[in-house]
């Protein structure tokens, strides 16, 4: 099938948005790593939804789109109580109720800068009103294997659990519903998907994608100077860091153990800049306080100074 927006008003509905690159797919594919590399490399905005995802759940208690009840659910009513296939149904309400805040939040980009978009709510029938040309969008589907040896090496939502075995199965079947909800979505509009199941390893799958992406990369106005790329990468990583408090925060009193390292990005003026730093969230607001610009050993210069923001 040849990929068509799927309204007439659909140019309308882009131009109001900064150049933006999709990444949507299965929990567990990679699309975090994959997407930041990328984004870090060709000097482009990068948005994480799961970074923004306690921000939209306060926007959407406000504005009555979500109630406060559910919203304070434990987390065995969250993830245990559920079948998979319920929690598959609220993670498709979810991802419709939120996707109108993540274009919100598009609005308020440099609209000279394109932005990658990652995310698993980025289903592709939400995208496809939004996506230019079939070029821009990708989605990245993990094999059942490939996703339980992925998941099982970081913390997830199951093990806030009171049974988090029980509960990591249940996720597990939901992703595999969601994942068939996204390969049917993709395959009937026209848009490309891209398994992935181990045989490609991380440096290799960095650059398949962005070989898929090459016609959106080629054409993707980047950061035009060293002061932009700071500002781009302190505005992502205070989005993690807020994000990750507000998580700790609601999965208390399991949380994991302290200090819990968080990959940020290097805020050098370096175009092109791919490093990271570890910190703990206390470090980093410690860093911030001063307001330090959080940098690789060796990449900050004297003139690496904040931007100033309004």
């Amino acid at each position: 099938m040849v990929f068509q927006p799927a309204a007439s008003n659909a140019a309308s509905r882009r131009t109001d948005l900064p150049p933006v690159i999709w990444l949507g797919g299965g929990s567990g594919a990679g699309k975090t790593t994959i997407s930041r590399a990328i984004a870090y490399r060709f000097d482009l905005a990068w948005y994480r939804v799961d970074a923004h995802g306690y921000a939209h759940r306060d926007r959407l208690i406000a504005i009555g789109e979500l109630s406060a009840d559910a919203a304070a659910e434990t987390h065995d009513q969250r993830w245990l109580e559920p079948t998979p296939e319920d929690l598959a149904i609220r993670f498709i309400e979810g991802a419709e109720r939120e996707f109108p805040l993540i274009l919100e939040d598009l609005r308020t980009m440099a609209a000279d800068i394109a932005v990658i978009v990652e995310g698993p709510q980025l289903f592709p029938q939400l995208v496809a009103p939004y996506l230019s040309d079939p070029g821009w969008g990708l989605w990245l589907l993990p094999t059942p294997e490939f996703r339980r040896t992925a998941l099982a090496a970081r913390f997830n939502a199951s093990q806030s659990t009171s049974d988090a075995e029980r509960a990591q199965e249940k996720l597990l079947t939901r992703n595999s519903i969601l994942d068939g909800r996204t390969r049917s979505e993709a395959t009937t509009l026209g848009l490309r998907v891209v398994d992935v199941d181990g045989r490609r390893d991380l440096p290799t799958m960095i650059e398949h994608v962005t070989e898929l992406l090459t016609p959106a990369l080629t054409n993707a106005p980047r950061a035009h100077n060293g002061r932009q790329r700071q500002t781009l990468r302190r505005t992502e990583n205070d989005a993690m860091v807020t994000n990750v408090k507000a998580w700790l925060a609601d999965i208390a009193p399991r949380t994991p153990p302290d200090p819990l390292p968080l990959p940020f990005v290097c805020e050098c003026a370096r175009p092109g800049c791919t490093a990271e730093v570890e910190h703990t969230p206390a470090e980093y607001q410690a860093m911030r306080t001063a307001d330090g610009l959080i940098t690789a050993p060796h990449h900050a210069t004297p003139t690496d100074k904040p931007e100033v923001r309004s």
